[in-house]
């Protein structure tokens, strides 16, 4: 598992305070997840990565299930990663 993945699905158990199976992150989302338990989620990986979530992805239902979220979150990360690189 990429390096990034593992730290998100890391974050994803910890603020769900349990062991998440592989075939659980294809489960829909909202099986999952609550509305509150997502923002706690969104608010530490943009803490962690150092990205914001797009206004229009602040909403759960924009992710059809957790593979979707991490990959979303990983693609933001790299974005962050190379702006930054641009930069110095």
């Amino acid at each position: 598992m990429d390096k990034i993945k593992e730290s998100v699905v890391e974050i994803i158990e910890g603020i769900l305070e349990l062991k998440l199976h592989n075939d659980e992150l294809e489960k829909p989302i909202d099986e999952l997840l609550d509305s509150i338990s997502f923002i706690r989620i969104v608010v530490q990986c943009e803490t962690e990565y150092g990205f914001e979530f797009e206004d229009e992805k602040l909403l759960l239902a924009k992710f059809e299930n957790l593979l979707v979220l991490i990959d979303y979150i990983i693609e933001k990360s790299s974005e962050n990663k190379e702006k930054l690189k641009e930069s110095i």
